[in-house]
């Protein structure tokens, strides 16, 4: 889970999307600044490859959490660290994955 849904693990997406697409805004941000962080990321959304970056952590943390929340099911979830600053915009990104793994029979 911490090599995607986590600070560390969308700079190492951004690294392969800014490699596979060098010209992309993204990666002229990259080369203009020198380095990328995930509060760019976020504030990047309007960006395709954000877009994708952000929707593939927001559907990975989603199904784990779903599969937790069977197991153990809590009242509550809390995210925390640095993606807990990311915004409603991203919890509801993390809804969608999460909702459509939880069988309601």
């Amino acid at each position: 889970m911490e090599t995607i849904a986590s600070a560390t693990g969308i700079i190492h997406q951004v690294n392969e999307f800014i490699q596979q697409n060098p010209s992309s805004e993204l990666s002229h941000y990259f080369q203009k600044k020198g380095e990328i962080s995930t509060k760019d990321i976020f504030n990047f959304a309007g960006d395709h490859l954000c877009q994708q970056i952000i929707q593939r952590t927001a559907d990975a943390l989603g199904v784990v959490l779903a599969n937790l929340s069977v197991v153990i099911n809590p009242s509550v979830i809390t995210i925390g660290g640095g993606l807990s600053k990311a915004g409603d915009a991203f919890i509801i990104a993390i809804e969608k994955p999460f909702k459509g793994m939880l069988w309601h029979g």
